[in-house]
């Protein structure tokens, strides 16, 4: 019996864990580009989660960052400066439930977004738009908040179909 428990304890084994490397599972990814002075957006079927600013930089760029679902930008984790932007903004965000704050920016001329289906949320907040601003929801429910903006142009605002 001795011999038995012997073997017993010099064939236990020692566990223990190893920590993996951090792993960012994204709701979606946008691809951003500038062309002809205008800056394009374009997002995917899921869920996008992005934040668009200017503050603290030059005259026609704009910081694109991930929102809090860690959207990807261009491939990337962001954010995202591009430069070059001239003339208006297009924001297509396709379909999955969507998030898009504007916040401290200065936008020339006019902004066009189309959310896509799902439920949406579009925040402009303390910015400035120079020229018209466009928002479409598709069917899902959607939420438009227009807070401490400038609008040099005309408003329109469409939910549903």
């Amino acid at each position: 019996m001795a011999l038995k428990n012997k073997l017993r304890m010099e064939t236990r084994r020692s566990l223990s864990l190893e920590q993996l490397e951090e792993r960012i599972a994204p709701a979606g990814a946008i691809s951003a580009m500038v062309r002809g002075g205008n800056l394009f957006i374009t997002g995917d079927q899921f869920g996008n989660d992005i934040d668009i600013d200017t503050a603290g930089l030059g005259v026609g760029e704009y910081r694109i960052s991930s929102g809090m679902d860690a959207t990807l930008i261009n491939g990337q984790a962001g954010p995202l400066i591009l430069a070059g932007v001239t003339a208006g903004m297009n924001i297509s965000l396709a379909g999955g439930d969507d998030s898009l704050l504007i916040c401290e920016a200065l936008l020339g001329r006019n902004v066009k977004i189309d959310a896509g289906h799902g439920y949406n949320e579009i925040d402009i907040v303390s910015s400035a738009i120079g020229g018209n601003l466009t928002i479409k929801n598709g069917n899902g429910g959607s939420e438009t908040n227009l807070v401490d903006m400038a609008l040099d142009g005309n408003l329109s605002v469409k939910n549903g179909n």
